[in-house]
């Protein structure tokens, strides 16, 4: 069996973490006949913040519509620009497209918010880990580490950091 190596590792975690926000968020009813007629009608449904989230990762995950899904989570921002599922979402999409300085800074600007978001110290150590910067992925490692209780997680992370420092 081949070994993965610690940016798949860090990947896998990473996609596990965006499946666990996905489900955390509240699920909505399907509109009735009547509410869509409504809605077409007047243009005029307004969503939570958590739905505008979760559509827009639908829209960009699913290829259909990649930067109208960015522009949702832009416009989540622009009414609470403290919102953290936003910030991780777009950090986590800035990773993908290989904009890595983008990504930092949303992964910090979690941390700004709430010192003690988990997730955002998980993103940092990859981009970290893609940037050559092993030392502050272990750093971002061990805190992430000491937030969370998960011992599957706490596992999984471990073997990362003995793979960054090559134990």
């Amino acid at each position: 069996m081949k070994s993965l190596s610690k940016v798949q590792l860090l990947f896998i975690i990473g996609a596990i973490a965006l499946v666990a926000v996905i489900y955390a968020m509240p699920k909505t009813a399907p509109l009735s006949a009547e509410a869509v007629v409504e809605t077409t009608e007047t243009d005029a449904i307004e969503l939570s913040a958590d739905e505008k989230i979760s559509e827009a990762i639908s829209l960009v995950m699913n290829g259909s519509e990649p930067m109208k899904g960015i522009m949702m989570l832009r416009d989540v921002l622009e009414e609470d620009p403290k919102n953290i599922k936003a910030h991780l979402t777009l950090g986590m999409f800035s990773i993908q497209s290989g904009q890595l300085e983008k990504a930092l800074d949303r992964f910090n600007t979690v941390l700004s918010i709430d010192s003690s978001e988990s997730e955002a110290y998980l993103y940092l150590a990859e981009v970290h880990e893609k940037l050559g910067e092993s030392d502050l992925a272990i750093e971002n490692l061990e805190t992430y580490k000491s937030l969370v209780e998960d011992s599957n997680s706490l596992a999984q992370v471990q073997i990362i950091i003995n793979e960054l420092k090559k134990i």
